[in-house]
């Protein structure tokens, strides 16, 4: 978990404090009382005593991915996210990815933790296994941070319950991104071509005026 989380602390998104209470968390999500079948949906696995369905317990787990992180958004509880987180991280866990948790004995949970330790689901390596859980964890805070920066209650209330649903399986929401301010590129106007002058002809002579002193031509010789 520190090692999802590391990011946000050395881009000040996060304090050293907030990381610490969210790692804690960890711990106090895995005590006995949250290990009881009707919590199941907290480790993305679903109640095997009362033969519960993958989307009933996704639904649950919805619903309390949506109160812790509405709890985190407007009012800046860190154990919350750091609850919320553990569901998220469970989900491509081994052994749990929805499978049926009974807590029948020491039997079920030898197997359920030999399993986390040695495979993952799908053939998965455990390398890709824990690279795909801090993916996720990394996705989820972002978009928490993300909605916790949102001025407008009713769109921050849409955002939780979008990333609530999404992280239990139901939606598909892109991840938010800052958008780059775009130049626009200047338009160039051609200048208008000069209209060529016309050339003017030659003048044509004046009429010849007769003088007035000249006798008529009848009178002429």
């Amino acid at each position: 978990m520190r090692k999802a989380l590391h990011k946000y602390a050395t881009c000040g998104l996060m304090g050293e404090d907030e990381i610490r209470q969210i790692i804690d968390t960890q711990k106090a999500a895995d005590v006995s009382e949250f290990q009881l079948p009707k919590y199941a949906f907290r480790h993305s696995m679903t109640d095997g005593t009362r033969r519960q369905s993958s989307v009933a317990a996704k639904i649950k787990q919805r619903d309390f991915l949506e109160a812790q992180l509405t709890a985190f958004v407007n009012k800046g509880n860190c154990k919350a996210l750091g609850f919320a987180l553990h569901a998220v991280s469970d989900t491509d866990a081994p052994t749990h990815s929805w499978m049926a948790w009974n807590a029948s004995g020491l039997g079920e949970g030898s197997l359920h933790f030999i399993g986390e330790a040695l495979w993952a689901p799908g053939n998965m390596s455990m390398r890709a296994q824990k690279r795909k859980s801090i993916n996720a964890v990394q996705i989820f805070t972002e978009k928490a941070i993300f909605a916790s920066l949102e001025p407008n209650l009713e769109i921050r209330m849409k955002m939780i319950k979008d990333l609530a649903s999404e992280a239990a399986g139901f939606v598909k929401i892109p991840t938010p991104t800052v958008p780059t301010p775009t130049i626009p590129t200047p338009t160039i106007v051609p200048l208008p071509k000069p209209t060529p002058l016309p050339i003017p002809g030659p003048t044509p002579p004046a009429p010849e005026v007769p003088n007035r002193f000249d006798p008529p031509p009848s009178q002429v010789g």
